[in-house]
Formats: C-alpha cells, structure tokens, sequence
C-alpha cells in the first residue's frame, strides 16, 4: 500500500513536469510580482520600504506552499491556494499576531499583506487597520517622496467613508479608470508599516477595489491641487 501511494505521487509529479513542458511554460521571461495564495485569499509580499519594522511575531500556521510559480508557470496560470511566486514549495504560512489572516499573513519572515480576496464585504472587512492608522499622505507618483499629509481631521473624515465602501474588485474599478493617472496615498500605520493606495480622482476610485464618495474625492483633491501649486 505505501508502496502504491509512493508511486502515484512520482507519477503525479512527473506528469506536472510532463504537462509544463509541453505547454511550453513558462512562455517568455515573467516578471512574476511576489505573492502567494491561501484560503481563498490573495498576498503581495511588503517591500522593505513598507516593512520597516523587525517585530511583528509569527502566529499559528495557515497554509503551506505546494507550487512555486517562477521559471514554471504559463503567463496564464490561474493563481490557487498554495501558490506562490517565489516562495520555496513546503514553506509554511503563518499567521500575524495582532491582525486578522485575511489581512497579512508571515512566510519566510516576512510579511505579505491582501491584494484580493473571493469574498466581499466593506473595506473595512479587508484592511484589518481601523483605529491603527497614524497617518494619510500623499506621495509623489515618480518617486513615492513625501508631499504632504492630511490634517487629522481630514484624515479621520477619509477613513471613516473609506472603510464603510463596499469592496468590488479591481476589475470592476478599472472599468472606470481608463487611462486617467491616480494620485497615490500612503497610509501609515501605528506598528511602523505602511502601503499604498492608488486614487483615481474623475473615476472616484481606489484600490484594493472600490469606489469613493463625493467626500472622499473632495479631500483628496484639495490636497492634490495644494501639491501643484507649491
């Protein structure tokens, strides 16, 4: 019998081999950006610039990684729970303590924070930071310097109307975007992290995948049009 079982996974991973090979796959040089899947939910990897603190503690494992996607995968592959860009097959994935798994998660000692998930909700239910946010700014498009940060009543009026909007996808927000160029907000928060969130002004979206309202768009332009005028 474990014999058997021994020989169906040869033949399983043999034929894994087999089929990327004859899809020719990977299909030209892939950029691939580093994220991973698991239960149903979808990561991007921090970079050092947002990750600029060493203290966040692993919790309980999560998941496991079954297929590395790099110098493998089709340009088409459709991404599944345990798949990962550039994570190692077998690296376990942990949750962080203090934040919900359907927000950031640990693998390889860092941290990859949500960038899609299957079920919807209100951003809120996405961005697991309500009352953990220090600061909104907005940042430059070309380098991602510092242009200036909301005032905290401005701040507080935005994330209010932020987190009540329904999360749709980024799909369906870039229906609507076209070719506009968004303005980019950087939201900072209290354990040292940070992440960008893209805002096109005349379609009145942002991401993850969502659309604003009227109060939000008025903030966000004034701070804009003061940017230009300096």
């Amino acid at each position: 019998m474990r014999f058997g079982l021994i020989l169906l996974l040869i033949l399983l991973t043999a034929c894994a081999e087999v089929r990327d090979t004859v899809n020719n796959c990977p299909d030209g040089k892939i950029s691939w950006v580093d994220m991973l899947k698991v239960n149903d939910v979808e990561y991007v990897r921090l970079s050092e610039e947002q990750e600029s603190f060493n203290e966040a503690e692993q919790g309980e494992e999560v998941g496991e990684i079954t297929y590395q996607m790099a110098d493998r995968a089709c340009s088409d592959h459709q991404l599944r729970n345990g798949d990962a860009a550039y994570v190692q097959e077998g690296e376990k994935v942990y949750a962080v303590e203090g934040y919900e798994t359907t927000f950031r998660v640990m693998a390889e000692g860092d941290i990859f924070q949500v960038s899609d998930k299957e079920e919807g909700g209100t951003l809120a239910d996405f961005y697991d930071i309500e009352g953990r946010v220090d600061a909104v700014s907005l940042i430059s498009r070309e380098d991602a310097s510092f242009i200036s940060s909301f005032e905290e009543e401005d701040k507080n009026a935005f994330l209010e109307e932020f987190f009540e909007q329904e999360y749709v996808g980024f799909p369906t927000i870039y229906e609507e975007v076209e070719l506009e160029d968004p303005i980019l907000l950087r939201f900072e928060l209290e354990d040292g992290t940070s992440f960008r969130v893209s805002y096109w002004l005349e379609a009145n979206a942002v991401t993850p995948g969502a659309f604003g309202t009227e109060e939000m768009k008025e903030i966000a332009e004034r701070y804009a049009a003061g940017s230009e005028e300096e």
